[in-house]
């Protein structure tokens, strides 16, 4: 019998390229989730450790646990809130108000942004720790000591809200921005004050967006394992990223498996309400998108005392932690006096100049970040191009597996890179590579959203005709529709190379030595040394790359319009 072979599949390159993607999606994503879920499956199912009675591991039990998860959640309900309130406010007197000063506001919220979690937790410490400028302060004011202590779950739950924030505060203005004022105008006209046409119609147009944001921070602040490591640890108080990473290190896996289980599915829970919520607010967005902008509500004699309100909340969660970040940065040691006697450049000089591991971390940041994004980018326009002109059946599936690390924890996937990649046909562990292939698992779905999007809203009909004029699929595609979006890669490239510069829980699990990142020497100079004037000397040159990284990536960004 003669086996026949679709010609496609001889002839056709982009066949050739959707398989391979498949096995580079299944390499990094699949594989080492597959390996996760069976590890924590087989622990409950073995009872090796009781996990409802209590547990048979010192250390490790169900009370504990229960505990972890409460703190966690509580954290992440604050911080929900703060984010919430703070972004949604700024949101709406940007957007419907004839607040003064915009683009700068717009700026330093950008620019809160920019700095890491981890970064700002330091910054917090520096503020209110021991020894620390406001204690200085109180001191030099003969005020005494004061009681304020930087470790407790409040402080946590702040430093997450205000790092978070700015991301409500993009989304709530984009939807403010789309809602328009047709059918707010049109409730007033039928008898509804202006309050009442806000709370009736405005709102629920914004609200699939609100909720959604408010989903998203309470999952990114329960997978965030940084900040409580550095600010609740401390009280011997555990959350479930920094249990997870305790029973790691007790070399408990099984049991670290199935609280990276648990954790999995409280994130993915709320990301597919955010999806749902999202799909709604697409169905809204269709009947309110007619119409002029939103309508300026002048804000009269309160003009004054809310802007200096908003400078006052910028200046106490932006400026001033940026300004005890850099202060820090040039003393030549911290606690010093604040004098120009005791700034010097010599923390940035042995770091740029004299400290190997800090010159090797920054470079490992760059080249892995670099590799893994350039080939995230390569598969996600080979699964985006596929998904919208060719007709192969799975691809759906293939897409969803792609996006599915974007409700992983991302010490779920170092977990998960462990359990794949430590034993077995294919040993990556100690090597530079299991970094790589979990940063391509980390920023695959990102870069697919983003060029996704992008392809979207091409005319098919551009590639379609140079088809008909004799180019083959490959060469069209290249010529035609790969141009166009170009400036979107290259800025989906650079957001994922930036992420690699300021990941922690990754390379915190997976190094070793020689392979350090910029996120393992921050996390490791604080903890093990107390050098808090070279890990702020760090911190800032971290956030100075993100600026640049960010601003050179909204540049790019915006041709897309032209281009399309």
């Amino acid at each position: 019998m003669k086996l026949s072979v679709p010609g496609k599949l001889r002839s056709d390159p982009w066949t050739v390229i959707y398989a391979s993607a498949i096995i580079l999606i299944l390499l990094p994503v699949v594989y080492p989730l597959f390996n996760l879920f069976v590890h924590a499956f087989s622990f409950i199912l073995s009872q090796k450790v009781h996990v409802f009675e209590g547990g048979s591991v010192p250390g490790f039990n169900l009370t504990d646990t229960l505990c972890a998860l409460k703190n966690s959640i509580l954290i992440s309900l604050a911080a929900t809130a703060i984010a919430l309130l703070a972004g949604g406010a700024l949101a709406w007197l940007i957007v419907r108000t004839d607040i003064p000063f915009k683009p700068l506001i717009r700026r330093l919220i950008f620019l809160t942004f920019c700095v890491p979690s981890y970064v700002l937790s330091i910054c917090c410490l520096e503020i209110f720790g021991t020894n620390g400028f406001l204690h200085n302060l109180f001191m030099y004011l003969g005020a005494g000591k004061y009681q304020i202590s930087p470790y407790s779950m409040f402080f946590v739950s702040l430093v997450m809200g205000i790092h978070l924030y700015p991301l409500v505060f993009f989304a709530v203005s984009n939807a403010l921005s789309k809602a328009g004022r047709t059918l707010e105008d049109a409730a007033i006209q039928n008898g509804a004050s202006r309050p009442m046409a806000i709370i009736t119609v405005t709102m629920p147009l914004i609200l699939p967006t609100i909720l959604s944001m408010a989903l998203f921070v309470f999952s990114r602040t329960m997978a965030n394992y940084e900040v409580p490591a550095k600010l609740f640890s401390p009280l011997y108080r555990e959350t479930m990223t920094t249990r997870i990473y305790g029973a790691i290190t007790a070399l408990d896996i099984p049991y670290a498996s199935v609280l990276s289980f648990i954790l999995v599915l409280i994130s993915g829970l709320a990301l597919i309400m955010q999806f749902v919520l999202l799909k709604n607010k697409r169905q809204i967005a269709v009947t309110s998108s007619s119409g002029s902008g939103p309508r300026i509500l002048p804000l009269g004699k309160r003009r004054t005392l809310v802007v200096v309100s908003v400078m006052v909340f910028i200046g106490l969660t932006t400026l001033v932690p940026l300004g005890v970040l850099f202060i820090s940065s040039i003393l030549k040691r911290w606690g010093m006096e604040i004098v120009l006697s005791n700034f010097t450049l010599d923390n940035y000089r042995n770091i740029i100049f004299h400290n190997g591991t800090a010159a090797r971390a920054f470079w490992n940041s760059l080249v892995y970040g670099a590799v893994s994004a350039s080939i995230a980018a390569f598969l996600a326009i080979s699964i985006t191009w596929m998904t919208h002109y060719k007709k192969i059946s799975g691809k759906r599936i293939i897409e969803f597996l792609a996006s599915s690390p974007m409700s992983f924890p991302t010490m779920v996937l170092a977990l998960g890179a462990v359990l794949a990649w430590s034993s077995g046909w294919l040993v990556l562990y100690n090597t530079p590579w299991i970094i790589i292939i979990t940063y391509t698992a980390l920023f695959l779905p990102l870069a697919l959203k983003n060029i996704s999007g992008l392809i979207r809203n091409l005319d098919p009909g551009l590639e379609t005709a140079a088809r008909v004029s004799g180019a083959p699929p490959l060469r069209a595609f290249l010529n035609v529709t790969l141009p166009l979006i170009f400036s979107g890669v290259k800025s989906s490239w650079m957001i994922c190379l930036l992420i690699a510069f300021r990941e922690i829980p990754i390379g915190l699990m997976l190094h070793t030595t020689g392979t350090e990142t910029v996120g393992v020497l921050l996390f490791n100079m604080r903890s093990n040394s107390g050098d808090l004037e070279s890990t702020s000397a760090i911190a800032v040159i971290v956030i100075l790359l993100s600026v640049f990284g960010s601003t050179l990536a909204g540049r790019w960004r915006k041709k897309e319009g032209i281009s399309v």
